[in-house]
């Protein structure tokens, strides 16, 4: 991830893994994944690049995320190689109470449920480092997810490799080795054996084979199908909390002047809220940041529940055919209404009046709709009244 290992300097004989130093270059001199996103981007950083998005492959990706308004949350996996696997929440360089405590409710019970899966990993933010100092990483992809975009950033370090032969939930160094050994048969190191080096004269060379992805390939044998089933099973719960929009009653009844009254009642049956975080209804306006990554911050990143009427046999006489209807709560920002003021509510109800315009019976159709909530849509007769 970039970090450097040192003293702890209230413990110097204890070893800490710790945020990165601004000139060190030992690994990441060439534009980095997970350093090149415009939010809290700094150029000291190693990996940076020259600006924001600098590559065409990540500008593509943020572009895509960007030109679509109906992603509500954005995941990005790691192959870590680490001792025990965690998932890593927003915000990295800021604590917990900078972000809208709906929005933290959220990734609250998102780590439960990864606890649950995974089974017994954890989920950290970055900003929380071993003597708490925070500050640790800029430009990584799940702030922007949140902080430009308005949806969910999250990222999971997986494929740590051996086995946890204590049930302890860490594979540690003795445990590698140990799997390394009886399971893999040692592959993945060369022995150690004499040399005559020309400088150096008589050595011993040997040890592991390190790769950018670490000593051990990110995932192998049932390694691989352990990692895919828990990520894809953690995914689909992710994905079955959208917000989703529905249409829980289309009614009519007869009003004067031969007009009718047509209601229609929306709700959102999903657990998110329409506008996904409390964060996108802040976005707004333009930013200031340099180079080709300019265009996709900051704008507006919330959009409100849209309810249109279509007629046939028939004409509006009151009530705009498309209305918004502004935001629907979800399931789990109810509790929030009370501590909220209550702004916004589960359901909202539309009206039009109607006027049939010859003998035959009036068809209605009702959409609801919104980017990221989907849609849904009723059909309803209007009788001729008597």
């Amino acid at each position: 991830m970039g970090y450097v290992w040192r003293p702890r300097p209230n413990n110097p004989a204890r070893w800490e893994m710790k945020d990165r130093e601004r000139h060190w270059t030992g690994r990441r001199e060439q534009p980095d994944y997970n350093r090149q996103w415009a939010e809290e981007w700094n150029a000291a950083d190693p990996g940076a690049g020259d600006y924001p998005f600098s590559l065409p492959e990540f500008y593509a990706v943020a572009k895509a995320v960007t030109d679509r308004r109906n992603i509500y949350f954005f995941y990005d996996v790691h192959s870590a190689n680490v001792g025990r696997e965690f998932m890593i929440r927003g915000l990295s360089n800021a604590p917990y109470q900078a972000m809208h405590h709906e929005d933290n409710d959220w990734h609250v019970r998102l780590a439960a449920a990864w606890s649950v899966i995974s089974p017994g990993d954890f989920t950290l933010d970055d900003y929380y480092t071993p003597d708490g100092t925070g500050a640790t990483i800029g430009g990584l992809p799940p702030d922007w997810a949140y902080l430009h975009q308005g949806i969910f950033g999250f990222g999971g370090e997986l494929g740590g490799s051996g086995i946890d032969y204590d049930g302890n939930g860490e594979v540690l160094p003795d445990e590698l080795e140990r799997w390394h050994q009886e399971e893999m048969g040692g592959r993945y190191a060369q022995p150690w054996q004499p040399y005559e080096h020309p400088v150096l004269g008589s050595i011993e060379i040997g040890g592991p084979h390190v790769s950018s992805q670490g000593q051990f390939p990110p995932a192998i044998g049932s390694l691989m199908s352990d990692r895919t089933d828990k990520s894809f099973e953690f995914l689909m719960y992710v994905a079955g909390l959208a917000p989703e929009v529905s249409l829980v009653e289309v009614t009519s009844e007869p009003a004067s002047q031969g007009t009718h009254r047509v209601l229609a009642t929306v709700r959102n049956d999903g657990w998110i809220s329409t506008y996904v975080t409390r964060r996108a209804l802040e976005i707004g306006g333009a930013t200031t940041q340099a180079g080709p990554g300019a265009a996709l911050n900051i704008r507006r990143r919330e959009f409100p529940v849209v309810v249109e009427i279509q007629i046939e046999g028939g004409e509006l006489v009151s009530g705009a055919s498309s209305q918004e209807i502004g935001h629907l709560l979800g399931k789990l920002a109810h509790i929030r209404q009370w501590a909220d003021g209550g702004e916004e509510v589960p359901s909202k109800t539309v009206e039009w009046r109607v006027r049939p315009t010859g003998p035959g019976p009036v068809t209605v159709r009702v959409r609801a709709s919104a980017h990221k909530a989907g849609s849904d849509q009723e059909t309803l007769t209007l009788r001729a009244q008597r």
